[in-house]
């Protein structure tokens, strides 16, 4: 486990326990709308799914799951409606997958051959989406220099998914200043203090 800090103002000095630092910026920063991005890796292979439709929700289930088990694990309820303001985008990454059931002795495999501009793609996307999303029904209609807050947290992520998104939010914001006072703030989780345990967990 990890004590996590988030260092915002006004500043609300709570630390909080857990494995992911999605909670406490949730926590801290109150957001409107949560995107998690992730990889389509995480179902491992000997998992196996019906096709590929089905190994997505495989993938989504996992990542709702693990957000779901940490607020536990942090000992504090939800601040927003997981199902509801919490979205979940799974990218597709290089990689072999098995289709089927993991006891089928016939394993067919799905070979998937994607390269970093398919996923800057399939991330601008899922991002501008979700920030339509965010501004709702105020977008048809905007207010011209109305304040607009997108958090990028890249202390976690695999391969290079947190710099493509922070770069795509970059561009983002860009266009949207045009109507909205856009601020972008980027979170980056500093390195554990004090010495590791063996195990390499700090409690």
């Amino acid at each position: 486990m990890v004590s996590y800090e988030v260092q915002v103002e006004p500043a609300s000095g709570k630390k909080y326990t857990c494995r992911t630092t999605t909670i406490p910026l949730i926590e801290e920063l109150k957001p409107d709308l949560v995107l998690i991005l992730g990889t389509d890796t995480v179902v491992a292979p000997s998992e196996g799914s019906e096709n590929y439709k089905e190994l997505l929700k495989a993938a989504k289930k996992k990542y709702r799951a693990f957000l779901k088990a940490n607020y536990k694990v942090a000992r504090i309820a939800p601040g927003i409606d997981l199902q509801k303001n919490v979205q979940i985008a799974v990218i597709p990454f290089p990689g072999e997958f098995q289709l089927g059931p993991p006891s089928n002795s016939a394993k067919q495999w799905l070979r998937s051959e994607v390269d970093p501009s398919d996923m800057r793609t399939f991330l601008l996307w899922e991002i501008t989406r979700a920030i339509y999303a965010a501004i709702g029904e105020a977008s048809k209609t905007p207010t011209p220099g109305e304040k607009i807050t997108i958090a990028v947290d890249t202390s976690h992520g695999f391969n290079v998914v947190p710099v493509l998104a922070y770069s795509i939010v970059r561009e983002l914001a860009d266009a949207l200043s045009l109507i909205y006072d856009v601020d972008v703030q980027e979170f980056n989780s500093a390195p554990v203090e004090g010495d590791l345990p063996p195990n390499g967990l700090k409690e």
